[in-house]
């Protein structure tokens, strides 16, 4: 299990949407979608099939918590939920405004990017007990230098779109 300082450092390291908008084929071990333009990307990402699919995803993990390790997702949850957001979470906000232009991310696109970070922490910190593929690919798209941002067909078939 990697832990949170690691996977900190890594996003307080990486080239934050440096590679949004530049196609190449093959990134990643798993499927992408990408879109072309700044357009696209804003449609999608801002639209509420991603926003369920987000939503969805991170109720999976609270709910195999809640029902398979009830007292540690009781006790715990929020606890991380508040240390991640005070400690974390306005670190990779600096270090992201940082790294370059943001004019073309609405404030909007920026709370999608703290709550997918938010909650790609929660699901590494708990990954002894639960594994996450999309968040592990998120925080994947992440670490490239490319912005999620939505998703190519009928969730769970399908794939990311990437910008």
């Amino acid at each position: 299990m990697e832990k949170i300082e690691d996977i900190m450092n890594k996003l307080l390291t990486c080239n934050w949407f440096e590679n949004c908008g530049i196609l190449k084929k093959n990134i990643y071990e798993f499927e992408v979608y990408q879109v072309h333009t700044i357009k696209e990307m804003n449609k999608n990402i801002l639209s509420n099939k991603w926003e369920n699919i987000c939503l969805n995803e991170q109720g999976n993990l609270t709910e195999y918590l809640s029902t398979h390790h009830k007292e540690l997702y009781k006790n715990t949850w929020n606890k991380i939920v508040l240390e991640l957001k005070e400690k974390y979470i306005p670190q990779i906000l600096t270090r992201i405004k940082e790294k370059g232009d943001l004019c073309v991310f609405s404030s909007e696109i920026i709370e999608d990017v703290k709550y997918n970070i938010l909650i790609i922490l929660m699901s590494m910190h708990y990954s002894s007990y639960y594994k996450s593929d999309f968040y592990n690919n998120l925080l994947n798209i992440y670490l490239s230098g490319y912005l999620p941002c939505g998703w190519y067909g009928n969730y769970p078939e399908g794939q990311i779109m990437i910008f």
